[in-house]
Order: structure tokens, then sequence, then C-alpha cells
């Protein structure tokens, strides 16, 4: 693919993305034997949004799950051994919400400080507070807060809290905190915007009409990330919300920065760029089970347990299963949380 059709003229790349990695520091993915180390948390959240890839997600019911965490010494030894096979960050991003599950998410943000790893947190922002977000920046913590709607009723409808009109509002104001203390790190390489926090809007047919605000609310000091809906957990039930290919991609190119997850360096082995922690990382639920990608929760049990096996051959085996997922389907999609159609046929070849 040719770089110019990429960049469209845009420069400005979240620092914890494959792209940045190629872009900016040369990186060629994959010539390591890991690249990326992911990590989810407990399913549970403080919301019930609609287009939530995890249908489980209940706040109520974390107590069930707490004692299945990965515990301080097993983070320590992923984390650990995740840098020795060339990981380039720890990305939190799957799951559940992390300031929900705060103590397993800090124990994390920790370890990974403490072997110079960068990390990469996606939070639905509700949580933050001042202290939080200079305790993030001050630890080497990548932050984006995910928002749909800049309308208050709409909002509120999504994350399943309708009757709550200060939901919005305490999200904007945090986002503003977020704003302030990770304005100062923004920072130039390569002729590039380096940027540290960002704002992430996933695309569906009833916000199409709130991107240009959203785009507006990120300014020039926020990352801006579009990335279309899946059709899987609990956005399956919503399935006419999804915008077709083409209007998504007209809207991403026009609206949204550089991705924060698409990587270049697939073209070499797949003819088309991909997913960078699907294809080069390491993926792993918050009980240690290996998954092929942190939202593929249905490939629990396929790859095995990280308390089983050394980080070496879970990224053997669950790569092995990317591969087979392209080459069993015929895939040329991006992620195949958004190919529902081939992965429910990868699901079947692996008798799920």
């Amino acid at each position: 693919m040719n770089i110019e059709n990429i960049l469209h003229g845009r420069n400005r790349l979240y620092r914890s993305s494959p792209l940045y990695l190629e872009l900016v520091r040369g990186v060629t993915l994959g010539r390591n034997k890991l690249d990326f180390i992911s990590i989810n948390n407990a399913p549970v959240c403080n919301f019930t949004c609609e287009k939530c890839f995890n249908g489980l997600s209940n706040q109520n019911n974390y107590a069930q799950f707490r004692q299945s965490e990965l515990s301080q010494g097993s983070l320590e030894r992923i984390i650990s051994e995740g840098k020795e096979l060339g990981a380039h960050y720890l990305e939190i991003q799957g799951s559940g919400e992390p300031f929900i599950t705060q103590e397993f998410t800090m124990q994390a943000i920790n370890l990974a400080y403490a072997h110079s790893l960068p990390v990469s947190i996606l939070t639905n922002g509700f949580l933050l507070d001042e202290r939080t977000i200079n305790y993030l920046a001050d630890h080497n913590v990548d932050l984006t807060v995910s928002l749909d709607y800049v309308d208050h009723q709409r909002y509120g409808q999504s994350v399943g809290r309708q009757n709550d009109e200060r939901l919005l509002s305490r999200t904007l104001e945090n986002l503003e905190t977020v704003r302030q203390i990770y304005s100062p790190l923004i920072a130039t390489e390569q002729g590039f915007t380096i940027m540290r926090a960002g704002l992430h809007t996933t695309l569906s047919n009833d916000n199409i009409d709130q991107i240009k605000n959203l785009r507006d609310l990120a300014g020039e000091t926020l990352f801006f990330s579009v990335d279309p809906m899946g059709k899987a957990g609990r956005a399956a039930n919503h399935g006419e919300k999804i915008v077709s290919a083409e209007k998504a991609q007209e809207l991403i190119e026009k609206y949204s920065d550089l991705s924060f997850i698409i990587s270049l360096s697939a073209e070499r082995q797949y003819g088309f760029p991909i997913c960078g922690s699907f294809r080069y990382g390491l993926n792993i639920d918050y009980d240690g089970d290996v998954l092929v990608d942190a939202h593929l929760l249905k490939t629990r049990g396929m790859v095995g347990n990280i308390e089983q096996m050394t980080l070496s051959e879970a990224v053997t085996r669950s790569h092995e299963l990317v591969d087979y997922f392209f080459e069993a389907t015929g895939s040329r999609y991006f992620c195949p949380m958004r190919d529902q159609e081939n992965f429910q046929k990868f699901l079947k070849l692996r008798g799920r």
C-alpha cells in the first residue's frame, strides 16, 4: 500500500500504536518473537454500552472474578518475559473498565513502569480523577477515552443509564483534565506529532451526525481515532447500527487521525494491513487464558493458560491460530471481531 494513501496529509500518531513504531521508529513488526502484550481486565463495567464487544460486563459481578485474576507474580512474569521477547508496550484495552478493576490495573502499570515498558489504556473515562490521571501520565501510560456521543440523552441511553443526565458532563470534565495533563507531553518526531492521550469513537449509524462534533472536541491536543462497530457481544443485538464499509471508510478518512491499531508490516505476509496486536501480540485474559485476540472471548481454551506454559510457547500457539484464521477463511479484513462471517467460520473449523 502506498504510504501516501495511508497518510492523506495527516501527521498525528498515537504513541502506543503500530504506526508510530513503523513510521517513526522504523520498526518492522514480526521480526521480534513478540511485539505487543495485551492483558484484559475482568469483564465488569459501570456501564452496559449497546456497542460493547463483551456482553458480560456487570459491575455487581466483580467479586466472582477477583479470586481468578492473575496474581502480581504472574503479571511480573508476563511483563518481564514479554519485554525479553521484544514487546514494545503493554495494552489494557479489553473486556472491562480498567478503573473498576483498579487494583489489578495499577499492579500492571507499576510492574510495566519498573520494566520501562509503556502502557496503553482504553477507558470510558467516567471514573477518572485528577490524581489518577497525573499518576498515569507520570508512569508512562498513554490514555484514551472512549466516547461516541456529545448529546446527553443519547449518551445516557447508549451506556444503559438514560435517566442520569450527569453522566456526560462528568465524562467531559474528566476528558478536559486528561487534555490539560497530557497536552504538555505532545512531541514531534520525524515530522509527526506524537500524542499520548486520545478520544476514541466507535462508528455506528446512530452517531454519524456526532463525528464532526467529536472531532472538534478532540481538537489539536487529543488524538482522534474512529473504528467501525462490530457485530459481537452486546453489539450483536444492534446489527442495524453497523455502517456500510464504504461509508465507514469515507468518514474515517475525513475525520479520524491515523489508526491506533492498524499495522502496515502485515502487508508483507498478507497483502493488506491488519490489527497489530491481533497479528503480533499476545492477548491474555484476566485469569491467564490466552486469547487469539483481546476481544475474541470465544477463543478461550484454544491456546491454553499462561500459567501452564512459557510466554514463548503461548506466542507460537496463538500466532499459528492467527495465520490459520486468514488461510482457512480467506478473510481480508483488518479485524476478526468486525468480520463476523469469517470469525464464525473460523470457530466452526476449530470445533466451536
